[in-house]
């Protein structure tokens, strides 16, 4: 079930993203940047909520609003048994399948490699956290200390946030999530003109206006989560790049072409100084992942005029949605198989008893026709002659299964036999039957 639920929710996860790859040429010319991010937010959002889960209570109301349409549209056959992965439970014994056993083993060892990743770069963060704490100095120049304020109430944000200058700080960054800090070099506060000063406080205090350290956190737990999915790893990247763009568009909001320049000197500035191990760093800030590819598309982005077409982005966003949302409701449910009489449970035409019955099985593989006739059957049966004509015969074809615990299966099929090759053709599963001790 785990297993299932993981794998639906990282399928459904990667088509949006591959929807968006797709997309992104027209998104890039036509979508704002809150729409792209939107739609990363959407494919984390798959990533990490187990959405197949709902689909049975979005059934259950299809149902209950809909009840003359449902008979004729949303009606579901029911469901086959299958005993791949099936667990047997029978007064405080429980006995598991062979298949179980190797699915908790995938499980606990996709929860390890996920704690060794997400600790990997919690404990790498915290020790750029402590190197900026070490160099700490509170900002003596007031006028900054009024610039920082002044930007704080313009774009509206209530939190209380930490403004301090470190010695080892290269560039602007922001970190925490519910206490944030704006770490600024210490040099800035000498150096700093302050035009520049304000382009660069102001694209910190909206990565915390839009919570951007939360989602970068999300992300990262995407990729701990999916480390098996290459997309996890592009979902993170693109989050970091695309959360950057939408700050630098924030930022030149109402500039001209003279500071959208002054900008994007100011961004290769600050990408120059950058440290260089910071891939996976939980800070933001105006250099975050300032390698060369994505400082290109940054600045690119600030250059590039739009002609936003709303109702197409609304649209496309339907259609991206759809489409993880329908990959989520493929997922079916394990079926549960409720206690009838004694020691016997059934769910639909399928009977599995848990003692042992006394049922003769003279062959592994037999055939028995509506007179009782007993025919061996071999595997050489199983293959239809094609230069026989075919006369055949109703009865039920039997096959016994014997288990690594010791029990047994005996699987019956509604069949026919040819009277002419033998030929066994095999139709669909009638009953089965499970026994803990093999009695046969």
């Amino acid at each position: 079930m785990f297993r299932n639920i993981l794998f639906m929710m990282s399928l459904s996860g990667s088509v949006i993203m591959i929807l968006y790859v797709l997309f992104y040429p027209l998104a890039q010319r036509y979508f704002p940047l809150i729409w792209r991010y939107r739609i990363l937010k959407i494919a984390m959002f798959f990533y990490l909520i187990p959405v197949a889960e709902c689909k049975y209570y979005v059934l259950k109301l299809l149902k209950a609003l809909f009840p003359a349409l449902w008979d004729k549209i949303f009606a579901m056959k029911p469901s086959s048994f299958d005993l791949t992965y099936s667990i047997y439970i029978e007064n405080g014994l429980i006995q598991l399948s062979p298949n179980i056993y190797m699915m908790f083993f995938m499980i606990v060892l996709c929860m390890l490699i996920s704690s060794v990743i997400y600790s990997r770069f919690f404990v790498q963060n915290q020790k750029f956290k402590k190197l900026y704490i070490v160099g700490e100095n509170k900002i003596e120049n007031t006028e900054l200390q009024e610039i920082f304020l002044e930007i704080q109430k313009e774009l509206n944000i209530k939190k209380q946030i930490r403004f301090i200058c470190s010695e080892y700080c290269r560039s602007p960054v922001t970190s925490g999530v519910i206490f944030p800090t704006v770490w600024f070099p210490a040099y800035y506060e000498r150096e700093m003109d302050k035009k520049a000063f304000r382009y660069m406080i102001k694209h910190e205090l909206l990565h915390i206006k839009r919570n951007d350290i939360l989602v970068k956190y999300l992300g990262l737990l995407v990729v701990a989560i999916h480390w098996f999915n290459p997309l996890s790893y592009f979902l993170y990247h693109e989050l970091s790049a695309i959360g950057e763009m939408y700050c630098d568009n924030g930022v030149l909001q109402d500039k001209g072409e003279v500071g959208r320049r002054e900008y994007g000197e100011l961004l290769i500035q600050a990408a120059s100084r950058k440290a260089p191990d910071n891939s996976y760093s939980l800070f933001v800030g105006i250099a975050d992942k300032g390698h060369q590819r994505t400082m290109k598309r940054r600045i690119m982005e600030m250059r590039n005029i739009r002609k936003n077409k709303m109702i197409f982005s609304i649209v496309s966003m339907i259609i991206i949605c759809m489409a993880g949302g329908l990959t989520a409701f493929a997922y079916e449910a394990p079926n549960i198989v409720t206690s009838q009489k004694d020691n016997t449970f059934s769910f639909d035409d399928i009977i599995i008893v848990g003692d042992t019955v006394n049922e003769s099985m003279p062959y592994d593989q037999y055939f028995i026709d509506d007179a009782g006739e007993i025919c061996e059957i071999k595997e050489s049966n199983l293959s239809e002659r094609a230069t026989c004509s075919h006369e055949y015969i109703n009865g039920i074809y039997k096959k016994h299964t014997k288990n690594s615990s010791g029990g047994c299966t005996v699987i019956e099929y509604d069949a026919q036999i040819c009277a002419l090759c033998g030929f066994v053709k095999v139709g669909d599963e009638k009953n089965i039957h499970i026994y803990k001790e093999c009695p046969h």
